[in-house]
């Protein structure tokens, strides 16, 4: 027979108990046992485990309590942690920068008056709700001063930065959080494209502001429904088809996706991507013979409109009169005043409370740029004449070119007034007019197939009923152009507010009928570029 407490908590040398090594004698077994249980040793060892029971123990009350602590500071870093987390995906979500210019020093923060940037921002809000984030927040203050101080005593020999001090709010955080975000997104996307079995890449390259070239990698697969995602921005050193293969390769095995599960690839007609040998698609076939290539029927239609906003001068003189218009009164703020007290006159208070039209400037890489200046413009085609921009900016200019103040002094100086002259002046041109309303017609014909195409969720089938729809339609009006000269030479009907003088007397709407001249050549050259829109859409399957 033993005892336990004597076992556990007695001294080795300490007491001649026989319970330390085991008593046997069982005829007087009551007897010794009411010897050990008063006996010292038996007393120690009891009170030695009644201490270990309450903590009294000083060494074991310390570890005890150091090991609480620290669970609980653990916890706490986890909470902040998470509000971290929480404020990355948030500035991801809605495509912000993270980082300021200044002032991203822990230190600074105590100062409301600068900016520290989106992230940092959006935790000091945070902290003025979250007791947990403010008293974090104060800490690492007060920690990341201290060591300001300690440096500026030690003249700047000591190491900079901050240290030892973890704050989880530093660049570095954030850019693990990234970082592991990035590889999560990644990894449920190459588990999608595994299991649906197949994938066909979309691929690009562009220069940035920094003036890299950057190749968009973009995997397009079904599930359930139809997904396309930006797997990668690679930094593209060599614009040649086999560098672009390779560059492909190896991101589809960083996400551990078959190559030869491609079944197709889509870019835009550039050599590099098209070359029958050494072109993007060719090494692309040797690596997954299955694909086939899809030239961006999207990017097709644009390349289309483009040549023929191009063919002949008077498409050219549109194109640049409507640039030049948008530029000449959005260049300067009392021009666009002007402006836009015609517009108010003449838009609906319906209209304007939806959305206030304004000028748009052409772009040589936004397509659609050149739609939206006519019709905003002209309005559209077969459509509301009100509201359109036409009118408001023939007035405008005329104000600008006729303005005198009180004194009788132009208001604007001899070169202003000479653009907004001859800017008037072509736009009552009847070539613009009629050229801006054929073009209005083609807009009006091929815009919804424009948006389609770069839909993410579009459908084949109903791509080529679409294009076939358009291309009849093209053919119809290839040749009627009675419907642009009456829409042209037809005054409408605009109710401009009574209560609201127009400011320049006498001036009407007698613009629609000034320097008319129709011209037979005119029309014959508007008919070869409508018959060259028909063959580019042939050649491009369109």
């Amino acid at each position: 027979m033993f005892c336990s407490y004597c076992l556990a908590f007695g001294g080795d040398g300490e007491g001649n108990t026989p319970f330390l090594r085991g008593m046997k004698d069982w005829r007087h077994v009551h007897q010794r046992i009411s010897e050990h249980e008063t006996s010292g040793h038996h007393g120690r060892s009891t009170e030695a485990f009644h201490r270990y029971q309450s903590s009294e123990d000083v060494s074991t009350a310390v570890g005890s309590r150091m090991l609480s602590a620290r669970k609980v500071q653990i916890m706490e870093c986890r909470k902040v942690l998470c509000r971290i987390i929480e404020t990355v995906k948030l500035i991801g979500k809605r495509g912000l920068s993270y980082r300021g210019k200044e002032f991203e020093a822990a230190y600074t923060l105590c100062n409301k008056d600068v900016d520290h940037g989106n992230f940092l921002e959006i935790l000091l809000l945070l902290a003025t709700f979250d007791p947990l984030l403010k008293s974090h927040l104060e800490k690492v203050t007060e920690a990341s001063e201290r060591r300001r101080r300690a440096l500026e005593l030690q003249s700047g020999r000591g190491k900079q930065g901050r240290g030892r001090m973890v704050s989880l709010i530093s660049k570095t955080t954030v850019n693990r959080i990234i970082s592991v975000i990035t590889t999560m997104i990644k990894t449920e996307i190459s588990k999608e494209v595994q299991e649906a079995g197949m994938f066909s890449v979309h691929l690009d390259t562009t220069q940035d502001i920094s003036v890299a070239d950057q190749c968009s990698i973009i995997l397009r697969y079904v599930t359930d429904r139809v997904h396309e995602r930006l797997v990668s921005l690679k930094n593209c050193t060599s614009t040649t088809g086999k560098a672009i293969c390779d560059l492909l390769c190896d991101e589809l095995d960083e996400l551990n996706i078959d190559v030869k599960t491609c079944v197709g690839n889509s870019t835009d007609g550039a050599g590099n991507m098209q070359g029958e040998y050494e072109g993007f698609n060719a090494h692309l076939s040797e690596v997954a013979p299955l694909q086939v290539h899809v030239w961006c029927y999207s990017h097709v239609l644009n390349l289309v409109f483009v040549s023929t906003t191009q063919v002949n001068t008077e498409s050219v003189t549109l194109f640049g009169v409507v640039n030049s218009v948008a530029n000449f009164v959005r260049e300067s703020y009392k021009r666009m005043d002007v402006f836009s007290n015609y517009r108010d006159m003449f838009q609906s208070q319906e209209l304007l409370e939806k959305i206030k039209k304004t000028l748009v400037s052409l772009s040589k890489t936004r397509f659609w740029a050149k739609e939206k200046a006519l019709i905003n413009l002209f309005g559209q085609y077969d459509g509301d004449p009100v509201k359109s921009l036409y009118v408001p900016l023939i007035l405008t200019l005329e104000k600008i070119s006729t303005c005198r103040d009180s004194k009788g002094r132009c208001v604007f100086n001899n070169d202003i007034r000479y653009q907004a002259t001859t800017l008037k002046n072509s736009l009552l041109s009847f070539r613009t007019l009629l050229t801006a309303h054929v073009y209005l017609r083609l807009f009006s014909r091929t815009s919804r197939l424009s948006t389609y195409l770069q839909t993410s969720r579009m459908d084949i089938l109903q791509t080529q009923r679409m294009v076939a729809t358009t291309t009849e339609s093209l053919k119809k009006i290839q040749r009627g152009f009675e419907d642009v000269g009456s829409t042209v030479t037809t005054p409408p009907d605009f109710p401009v507010k009574k209560s609201t003088p127009l400011g320049v007397p006498s001036i009407s709407f007698c613009f629609f009928f000034c320097n008319l001249s129709k011209s037979a050549k005119l029309v014959e050259n508007l008919q070869k570029m409508l018959k060259l829109t028909i063959c580019l859409g042939r050649k491009s399957s369109f």
